[in-house]
């Protein structure tokens, strides 16, 4: 089996020198295939919250509470128990998602929107109904986020929310398991 190390342009010769002092010359097959990756062509960025991100405030500001109250909600199911691990995973997600969605809506407002304040974490009958509740709202969630891409006319903001979606179905997986582990 031949290896083939990757090294940068210009580190060719440095690793050729190298790897001869580390490598003996009689053992057979030691002659290794020095690959040179050229960097990445510099793509575009997308240059979002332009003249099409125009009207996403309302929808954003509603996100980012739900984000807010989601956070609260896995903090209060997560407890110490069995599945707690999981559930702390979905609120730091939840709390990282908020923040992100409230940095887009600053740089589309010039507003800082991150009311903690407003974040109630729920109150369930028991720790199945709170998994069962945050399934239900993790796939309202998900599926919201995936009209909001297809929807807006902004590319990067239909980019983002792709990507909360996405997060947003492994959050379903999660407590899954946490209530197939607890049931």
């Amino acid at each position: 089996m031949e290896l083939e190390p990757s090294v940068r342009p210009g580190e060719a010769e440095q690793f050729a020198r190298v790897w001869s002092r580390v490598t003996p010359e009689e053992i057979p097959g030691s002659a290794v295939q020095l690959v040179v990756h050229e960097p990445p062509a510099v793509l575009e960025p997308l240059l979002p919250l332009g003249e099409e991100s125009e009207g996403e405030g309302d929808a954003l500001r509603r996100y980012i509470v739900r984000e807010l109250q989601g956070w609260k909600s896995f903090q209060a199911l997560a407890g110490s128990g069995a599945g707690s691990t999981p559930l702390k995973s979905c609120g730091a997600e939840e709390l990282r998602h908020a923040k992100r969605l409230s940095a887009v809506y600053f740089l589309i407002s010039g507003v800082r929107y991150l009311p903690v304040e407003r974040a109630a974490g729920s109150r369930w009958s028991s720790r199945e109904q709170g998994l069962r509740a945050m399934f239900q709202a993790s796939q309202r969630a998900e599926l919201e986020y995936r009209r909001a891409a297809e929807e807006t006319r902004d590319p990067a903001l239909s980019s983002l929310y792709l990507e909360l979606s996405r997060e947003e179905a492994v959050h379903l997986a999660r407590i899954r398991l946490v209530l197939e582990e607890t049931l």
